[in-house]
């Protein structure tokens, strides 16, 4: 709240809209918002660009020395695996799978 308000000088519609939306660098938007309280729009678009710019350079150079790491964003842990892959299924298996859920006979 703004040095000076009480509660009782705001309407019910006031009210909720500072509790949704805490004026940054507030103890009431720290405590909201959590680790992602230093992190606006911007921030966020700036760490993505560092991040594919810095992916370009590597690939232009031929991948010579690491991979570059992703600058950490607030709320995201990391633990090093990487999503995707197989869950052991065939190619067939799989097929039949997505022919089953869309309600039609497994492909060819």
């Amino acid at each position: 709240m703004r040095a000076g308000w009480r509660l009782t000088d705001l309407t019910w519609l006031e009210l909720l809209n500072w509790i949704r939306n805490p004026v940054r660098g507030s103890a009431h938007a720290n405590r909201v918002l959590g680790p992602d309280r230093d992190w606006t729009l911007t921030a966020q678009l700036l760490a993505g660009v560092h991040d594919r710019l810095a992916e370009a350079n590597w690939q232009r150079a031929g991948g010579k020395g690491p991979r570059p790491k992703a600058i950490p964003r607030p709320g995201v842990e990391s633990n090093g695996r990487n999503f995707g892959g197989s869950d052991g299924r065939t190619p067939d298996e799989m097929k039949a799978e997505l022919a089953r859920m869309a309600g039609r006979a497994p492909m060819a």
